[in-house]
């Protein structure tokens, strides 16, 4: 699953994740939760998560920090595998401050809508 929140109002947009992040937590509370940032993504660790499973859960949640906002290179990574991370066991939250168009619609497309 995918659920996306962005926009420039960063109290609207952290208030938004934490919501996200306490009803996922409820729902799933032994799901392990990753943080990746731009500053430290790693695209092999970013396909690894797309595949693999917690280890008490079968839900992972991770949540992309502006890594699609940041550089291209990392956009054009992760908008090759949305379909996957669509249809992953892990959720994937994506918090970003800008989005282009393209990536916007391709996002829009797999996310769950709210």
């Amino acid at each position: 699953m995918i659920c996306l929140i962005y926009g420039e109002n960063k109290d609207k947009v952290i208030a938004k994740t934490s919501e996200l992040l306490a009803v996922l937590k409820k729902k799933r509370p032994n799901a392990e939760i990753f943080e990746i940032l731009a500053s430290g993504w790693s695209a092999d660790h970013f396909d690894s998560l797309l595949k693999s499973q917690g280890l008490f859960d079968k839900k992972s949640i991770v949540v992309l920090k502006d890594v699609c906002t940041e550089q291209e290179d990392i956009r054009a990574h992760v908008a090759d595998r949305l379909e996957t991370a669509s249809s992953s066991e892990n959720v994937f939250v994506f918090v970003e401050t800008k989005l282009d168009a393209k990536f916007l619609a391709a996002i829009k497309k797999v996310s769950k809508q709210t």
